[in-house]
């Protein structure tokens, strides 16, 4: 942790979370938007304790924040009680003037925060599954991807691809352009593009789970190449490839 204050403030609003198995995943993506904006006031001209002092005050209140936390992380009891809960903050939300627009935006997905990778199992059985842990950033996208999912539906070779778009913490109470992966960024190692791509979203406050489903490569390809050169009107320059193996043994997991 770069600032003992930062650790404090975490201190502080973890301790509202009662469901201890997420405390640290919860850490661990605060840190990570901590330092982002941390980097970007430094950019700005701002000195070591000034950007310090403001990442801070981007947030909030750390017994609020933590609340909406503890609330977005309970333990699925079932919808009725789900509802019952998400009414209870939006009247809470609504006597308190003191919420930042990260509070407002966390609520937004408060109830698709425990569903994730929400359409993977749309697809039926998968043939094999392998793990990635390849992260790219473009200008004020940061993708992390988690994993290729591959099925077999009536012949058709469908292709699943996981990755989480983060958004920086002074972003999360404003609308954003979301980064698309399209046809055009994907080809196999025979040179082939794919027949279709279409993508799943499931927004949950400061991040997005994404699910890309991927149609029609020869069954015979041994790479899927994600390749993005950015185009005339967005994000000149931004570049990035991303090359997955496919393996011999399809009842593999990798």
């Amino acid at each position: 942790m770069r600032f003992k204050e930062w650790e404090d403030y975490l201190d502080s609003m973890l301790s509202h979370v009662k469901f201890s198995p997420d405390r640290h995943k919860i850490r661990q993506e605060f840190v990570e938007h901590m330092e982002d904006m941390f980097d970007e006031y430094s950019s700005e001209g701002m000195s070591d304790d000034e950007a310090r002092d403001a990442v801070l005050d981007n947030i909030g209140d750390s017994h609020e924040v933590g609340k909406l936390m503890n609330k977005a992380h309970n333990a699925v009891i079932g919808w009725i009680w789900q509802a019952m809960k998400y009414c209870l903050v939006i009247v809470v939300i609504c006597c308190t003037s003191t919420l930042s627009p990260l509070t407002a935006n966390l609520l937004e997905g408060l109830h698709n925060i425990s569903m994730g990778y929400v359409d993977i199992e749309a697809h039926g059985e998968y043939v094999y599954s392998i793990e990635l842990d390849e992260t790219v950033t473009v200008d004020n996208h940061k993708l992390k991807f988690d994993k290729l999912i591959k099925y077999a539906d009536r012949g058709t070779n469908e292709f699943v691809i996981c990755y989480r778009e983060y958004k920086k913490l002074q972003d999360c109470g404003i609308d954003r352009e979301l980064f698309w992966l399209t046809e055009d960024m994907f080809t196999d190692d025979l040179g082939e593009m794919p027949d279709e791509v279409t993508e799943t979203i499931t927004n949950v406050g400061f991040l997005n789970y994404t699910q890309v489903s991927v149609t029609g490569f020869s069954g015979d390809a041994k790479q899927i190449i994600i390749e993005y050169k950015g185009n005339e009107q967005y994000y000149k320059g931004r570049h990035f490839v991303i090359v997955i193996d496919l393996p011999e043994d399809e009842g593999a997991t990798t």
